[in-house]
């Protein structure tokens, strides 16, 4: 019965909150079917108006260890026009997820959100900063990476509304990032970037 009324509801691309919390609240599911019927019918959504603490749980069911659930609602959260530095924290990790289609429908979120990870990069502890580098800014292209870097202990970046600025919570935080960068450039056989002025670490080049 639940997974005749999950096809019916997968004809609709825009569903009342009402219906999307109860889809959520699917994903925890005993009935394996269940849950991934609910995903399916969130992952077709084009907006998600849905309480906060149904975002939670959506956000959380990315945990999931079946593979079509956590796919689906990954695929939802990409279609969002706003999400919260929490969610994208949870994402970071399945950027290295071993299903293809998971990987990239989780770099398809971070690619729309970026200016929110840039602002969560200073908060990350060391292993998210080395994942999210290596598996993600790393692997841009030049045309699609703004310039950024730290100068006086504060991230800096440039978007549509010209430069931004995230302080890093400690010293600590600021170093072990910095360890990260040149690592990871090193390892990819990349000459490490100069500074263009004293006291500023280019992560990527002004020009």
């Amino acid at each position: 019965m639940r997974n005749a009324a999950a096809e019916v509801l997968s004809q609709h691309a825009s569903l009342p909150p009402s219906a999307l919390n109860a889809l959520v609240a699917l994903l925890e599911h005993d009935i394996k079917s269940v849950r991934e019927a609910a995903a399916e019918v969130l992952g077709q959504q084009s907006s998600l108006s849905v309480s906060d603490s149904a975002l939670d749980a959506l956000v959380a069911s990315i945990k999931s260890e079946n593979w079509s659930v956590r796919y689906n609602v990954t695929k939802a959260l990409s279609r969002q026009s706003s999400l919260s530095a929490s969610a994208l924290n949870a994402l970071i990790a399945f950027i290295k997820d071993e299903g293809q289609s998971v990987r990239r429908a989780a770099v398809e979120v971070l690619d729309k959100h970026r200016w929110t990870l840039y602002r969560l990069l200073p908060t990350l502890n060391r292993q998210e900063m080395e994942l999210i580098y290596k598996e993600y800014l790393l692997k841009q292209r030049s045309d699609q990476i703004e310039p950024f870097y730290i100068q006086d202990g504060v991230l800096c970046f440039y978007n549509a509304k010209g430069l931004q600025v995230v302080p890093f919570s400690g010293k600590e935080k600021e170093e072990a990032f910095k360890l990260v960068v040149q690592q990871a450039q090193r390892a990819a056989g990349m000459p490490l970037l100069p500074s263009k002025k004293t006291g500023q670490f280019l992560i990527s080049r002004l020009s």
